[in-house]
């Protein structure tokens, strides 16, 4: 079973990650700020080649990791945070275009996961390299929009898992 997590069909290659919003107790939440030169460059393509963009945490699975231990293990790594998962979010299906051409379906899971503290970040990590930016969902919103307007990538439009915990939560 861990192989039907390694993405390696000819096919059609897949990736199944977790995402998460997670805010504090003003509902404030936190999203990556990545700038280009902290993304090593066969990664560029991730970030559409734009300076800087921003995204939620986002995370793969591993082996038979259940979602909620990914996610919590996500925000651990990325973040350096600590926190509960409440509530299921939904999900969001894109097709990433590779610089070759192919491409390859994206599934991610998204949870809300409240704040419960701070510990290291892990420095291996590359989205430990980001800046951690805290925003109302309506500032978040906004940067969205703003991205949105630049970048070709559906993966780096997160305004409806945005929307949805606007809904629940405010």
């Amino acid at each position: 079973m861990n192989r039907f997590y390694k993405y390696d069909l000819p096919d059609k290659p897949f990736h199944i990650s977790v995402g998460a919003v997670l805010f504090d107790d003003n509902h404030r939440i936190c999203l990556h700020h990545f700038y280009k030169n902290h993304v090593p460059a066969k990664l560029h393509f991730l970030i559409d080649f734009m300076d800087e963009c921003y995204h939620l945490m986002r995370e793969s699975l591993e082996g038979n990791e259940p979602l909620q231990d990914a996610v919590l293990r996500g925000i651990r790594e990325e973040f350096g945070a600590t926190g509960v998962v409440e509530r299921y979010l939904g999900a969001k299906i894109d097709e990433i275009q590779q610089p070759d051409g192919q491409t390859f379906e994206k599934l991610t899971i998204y949870h809300a996961v409240r704040l419960t503290g701070f510990k290291e970040r892990v420095v291996s990590d590359v989205e430990s390299q980001t800046k951690m930016e805290w925003c109302s969902p309506a500032e978040a919103l906004a940067i969205y929009d703003a991205q949105c307007r630049v970048t070709q990538r559906p993966e780096l439009d997160e305004r409806i898992i945005i929307q949805r915990f606007i809904d629940l939560y405010l």
